[in-house]
């Protein structure tokens, strides 16, 4: 995902009405974005752009309808980037696509020892009218179960293999049987089991913070398992180190230049 900041200038759609509210308040989806994915804040008009970094429940990246995010180039000190509907040119853009961001920093000359640990889950149905309550983790045999609306969810350890390599679903193929001694379960809902692609850092903290080699450009990534948890978090401290307020946390130990 690109976040692209852009003066009202150089917005080639419309802007919303009302501009979004401060930093750290809740932003009302209905109230504050457009169909367009944009919004405004004190004249500067920011829209995200979701591209081959969007994940799918196979977790694989797609192309996204609106743009191809390996298109991103700097020309005439701003960001640009081909679309399905033109180019968009931005002041600012922001690297935020989980483990396929090394398709924009790579090319860019960046070496960040980016890496991923990919996981499985299984969602299976419960066996007759058994009912799980709460999670269940067998800390001996590697794996966990927990009350999902799917159904019940086998998950097992990390897996270290390249992001794209084919799925091997070792671990949940070997703890079934198990949980199956454990709880009551049925047949599986899932056709296959899902697989998904965590991207790590060497100190498994993120990268956020300003590209140091090219200006307006920045990168948010590396936030292993907790990406949903750490973005509402993340964003506001990127946000406040754009706009050049003082962050709310100290951000030096996520700045890229700890890798050299």
């Amino acid at each position: 995902m690109l976040i692209d900041v852009r003066e009202p200038s150089s917005a080639s759609r419309p802007r919303v009405e009302r501009p979004i509210k401060k930093i750290g308040q809740k932003i009302d989806a209905d109230e504050n974005r457009s169909d367009d994915d944009s919004a405004t804040e004190n004249g500067v008009h920011i829209r995200i752009l979701k591209g081959i970094g969007d994940v799918e429940p196979d977790a694989r990246p797609r192309e996204n309808r609106l743009c191809q995010d390996r298109t991103l180039e700097q020309t005439g000190g701003r960001w640009k980037v081909a679309t399905l509907e033109g180019t968009i040119t931005a002041r600012e853009a922001v690297v935020a696509m989980g483990p396929w961001s090394d398709q924009i920093f790579r090319p860019l000359g960046y070496s960040i020892p980016l890496q991923v640990k990919r996981g499985y889950h299984l969602h299976l149905k419960p066996r007759g009218n058994a009912i799980l309550n709460h999670p269940v983790l067998d800390t001996d045999l590697g794996f966990l179960l927990a009350p999902m609306t799917r159904g019940i969810r086998l998950t097992t350890g990390a897996e270290f293999a390249h992001r794209d390599a084919p799925p091997t679903p070792v671990q949940v193929e070997r703890a079934l049987p198990r949980a199956h001694k454990l709880f009551p379960l049925g047949e599986p809902v899932d056709a296959a089991p899902w697989k998904g692609a965590r991207p790590c850092l060497p100190d498994m903290l993120p990268v956020i913070g300003r590209a140091p080699r090219h200006a307006g450009l920045w990168f948010d990534f590396g936030h292993q398992h907790h990406g949903l948890t750490l973005g509402p978090a993340t964003g506001r401290l990127l946000a406040e180190m754009m706009t050049g307020e003082t962050p709310f946390a100290d951000v030096r130990p996520f700045a890229v230049e700890r890798f050299g």
